[in-house]
């Protein structure tokens, strides 16, 4: 196929270095990793053809919670090409995928364009997506948008307002060293086709101009988007492919995205063995998990672990008939990303498994508790204006007029949220007295009910520490008055 005429216009020479490693490696798969074992692993797979040709760049999950864009960019990660070339980052924003979030700290679709250094692991992100786009001669941003765009207003999902189911460019037109990047052009010519494979009227995509460069743009903001920037720095047509939030299925997000990419790589000559969809129910099969460094054992689901305080559990591999966006999740320990780390467990708790944002299965952890050390424990109280730290038997000596505070209570031995910490002799005003009393303002002058107290002399009253209903601690409130 030829390439008309407006598109041989726009093509820009790719580096001398990418051009000499395609060269060396085609045709092949490579998988680059960046940040690998953390939260924002970022995966970036290059693809190059048995013939060499244009290079697309395609990037999904940039915001976490549009899985119809990271769905189908896994479908392209290693895909067999006979001619041209492929570089496919599924997943940009693991860690709001795995929390199925637009974004974790900053949306990372608005911190293309910033002049200052990388200040975050996002900043990062941005740069080493920002490098890619400069291997490329087009670059695809794939998002899912809420509703269905419209040049004109029919409904409040159907309007110019909307994003779902178009096409979008900054631009119409942008002259970049004397060429003319016609975007509107290509978008026609890939929606032309697109349009003509979807079935459902309602479903069909649109061409939208957020006019970006002009100050009354309504979309101003996507001056800082991933497209603006690669259309403005690296001189290269840049396109955000939207389906809709709203379709049915997730199948059908990835079909929209799969017939529009499928066009412009048709469109630059790049021939691929056109993927199907592939939208199975991931579960776990099993992990590998090493206790104390030891080699690991087969844990398979409904399985659970026994261990003993302070050994240390590492998940080395999760199988779940794929490998894209698998994490697991120590609860209570690491970080949302805890593959390959080795951590440190002290009291119960369970590792989840995902698949994005989707759990696909759970390991339970039961470990045997070390004995309590009354001596470890410590009350951190607010008395009046003033802060105390006492520990386990000790005594608050109270004024008249005194009010205290119970902050916390802490040991190594156990977590504060395990224990039940109650003030003997007082109730809470409280529709429910549950026998939790940190946190309230407690004053000497409530502490009447004498049967609670020891001997029933209305003098010294027991703040009493439990766990698992059975008393560990306790601190004597004394009313010197």
């Amino acid at each position: 196929m030829l390439l008309p005429a407006f598109c041989l216009m726009l093509l820009g020479p790719r580096s001398a270095e990418s051009a000499i490693r395609s060269a060396q490696k085609r045709p092949s798969v490579e998988l680059e990793t960046h940040f690998a074992g953390t939260d924002h692993e970022l995966r970036i797979y290059r693809n190059y053809g048995r013939l060499d040709g244009s290079t697309v760049l395609i990037i999904g999950g940039i915001q976490g919670d549009e899985p119809g864009g990271y769905l189908s960019a896994d479908l392209y990660s290693e895909l067999p090409l006979e001619k041209g070339n492929l570089i496919v980052v599924p997943r940009v924003n693991f860690l709001s995928i795995m929390l199925n979030r637009r974004a974790v700290e900053n949306d990372m679709n608005r911190l293309f364009n910033r002049e200052q250094a990388p200040e975050s692991r996002e900043d990062s992100i941005v740069q080493v997506v920002s490098g890619l786009m400069g291997e490329a001669d087009l670059f695809l941003n794939l998002h899912d948008g809420h509703g269905f765009y419209s040049d004109t207003w029919i409904s409040s999902e159907r309007n110019p307002q909307r994003f779902g189911q178009s096409i979008i460019a900054d631009t119409d037109t942008f002259r970049v060293k004397g060429r003319l990047i016609d975007l509107q052009a290509i978008a026609e010519r890939v929606l032309q086709e697109v349009n003509e494979k979807i079935t459902e009227p309602g479903h069909r995509m649109h061409f939208m101009n957020t006019r970006s460069f002009d100050a009354d743009s309504r979309f101003r903001e996507m001056v800082n988007s991933g497209t603006y920037h690669a259309l403005v720095n690296h001189g290269i047509p840049s396109f955000g492919i939207e389906s809709s939030k709203d379709l049915p299925s997730v199948e059908q997000k990835i079909l929209y995205h799969n017939l529009a990419i499928n066009e412009f790589m048709e469109l630059y000559d790049i021939h691929p063995q056109v993927p199907g969809i592939r939208s199975e129910e991931f579960k776990l099969l099993f992990a590998h998990i090493s206790i104390n460094g030891a080699k690991a054992q087969v844990i398979y689901p409904g399985e659970s672990l026994k261990l003993k305080a302070g050994d240390r559990v590492e998940v080395q591999h999760i199988s779940a008939g794929t490998v894209n966006g698998l994490s697991c999740d120590v609860l209570g320990v690491g970080s949302y990303q805890d593959l390959g780390k080795a951590v440190e467990l002290r009291y119960d708790t369970q590792i989840i498994y995902r698949k994005d944002a989707f759990e696909i299965g759970r390991t339970r952890i039961d470990v045997e508790r070390a004995p309590i050390r009354p001596e470890q424990i410590s009350y951190v109280i607010q008395l009046n204006d003033s802060w105390a730290r006492l520990g386990h038997r000790d005594t608050l000596k109270l004024s008249a007029g005194d009010r205290f505070l119970i902050a916390d209570v802490n040991s190594p031995d156990f977590r504060a949220e395990d224990i039940q910490v109650n003030m003997k002799g007082w109730v809470p005003d409280n529709p429910v007295n549950e026998g939790e009393d940190r946190h309230y303002l407690i004053s000497a002058a409530s502490l009447v009910w004498k049967k609670y107290s020891l001997n029933r002399q209305g003098k010294i009253y027991p703040l009493v520490v439990s766990l698992n209903g059975r008393e560990i601690s306790r601190l004597f409130v004394y009313l010197n008055f």
